[in-house]
């Protein structure tokens, strides 16, 4: 990857004065040690540039429950989460989170982890047992650690009071990045950005197109649920800049005035 030093001094600067607001990265637990976005994170690190990463651990909680012969049920893509449940969810999120954090800290300590993020408001989903979306996360620990010159490494299993609960980790980083005021919230997926239905890159959506881009099928799947989950976020942040890319196209994305994923504005 070769970036423009004209393109790249300039968004490192606009970057800079960012400070703790720059931006919310979720990543998927199974893209979490991914090469290239280690290699991304450790860039911007180096550059006195730290996100809040927020990950998931959601097929490594499937293949311990296979293990463990518990049943696995979901419901609107949330996971049901009973007491055993819980226990794998709470085991993978915390071997991700220390797995992100040894793979970061090889060459220096640039993060730290938060396995279990806390939270003084949250939603109860009754229906699927220990499962909640959160209202608010505490920030107190988040900018003590980018204080220190690190990286946040967040988890998506949520503490209310010192129980537990199973939460969606785009849930969690959509929260993080309103309380934060992030200028930017990203999501690292396993294709480049938003494709239309020739697999061509939309490199720019605004969020009035999204309920067409939806309801006439030109996106469809999971990119159609995430758009949904985009539109609403934007209501509430509308000055927020949100991207989704690939691991290896995460600071090309960043620090070039094309870009390389799509970005999604209001």
């Amino acid at each position: 990857m070769k970036l423009s030093e004209k393109e790249f001094g300039h968004y490192l600067d606009k970057f800079s004065h960012f400070g703790e607001n720059f931006a919310v990265i979720k990543v998927s637990g199974s893209l979490a040690t991914d090469k290239d976005f280690i290699f991304a994170i450790q860039f911007l690190a180096k550059n006195n540039i730290f996100p809040i990463i927020v990950h998931g651990a959601g097929k490594a909680t499937d293949s311990l429950m296979l293990e463990k012969g518990i049943k696995l049920v979901k419901k609107n893509g949330l996971r049901q989460t009973c007491v055993y449940t819980l226990e794998c969810v709470e085991y993978a999120v915390s071997k991700i989170n220390k797995d992100i954090v040894n793979e970061l800290n090889k060459n220096n300590i640039i993060s730290e982890g938060i396995a279990f993020p806390k939270t003084n408001n949250l939603e109860i989903i009754h229906e699927l047992g220990f499962v909640a979306k959160a209202k608010n996360i505490k920030t107190d620990e988040i900018k003590r650690i980018i204080s220190e010159n690190k990286i946040p490494i967040i988890g998506c299993t949520i503490d209310f009071s010192g129980d537990k609960f199973n939460a969606n980790a785009d849930n969690v980083a959509s929260v993080i990045a309103k309380v934060m005021s992030a200028k930017k919230l990203i999501f690292i997926s396993d294709v480049p950005g938003v494709l239309d239905l020739e697999n061509k890159l939309i490199s720019v959506i605004k969020k009035g197109e999204i309920p067409e881009l939806v309801q006439t099928k030109k996106i469809i799947g999971g990119m159609a649920v995430k758009l949904l989950e985009i539109e609403e976020i934007l209501k509430q942040s509308s000055k927020m800049e949100i991207q989704i890319v690939s691991p290896k196209n995460l600071l090309q994305e960043l620090f070039s005035y094309n870009g390389s994923g799509t970005i999604i504005k209001s």
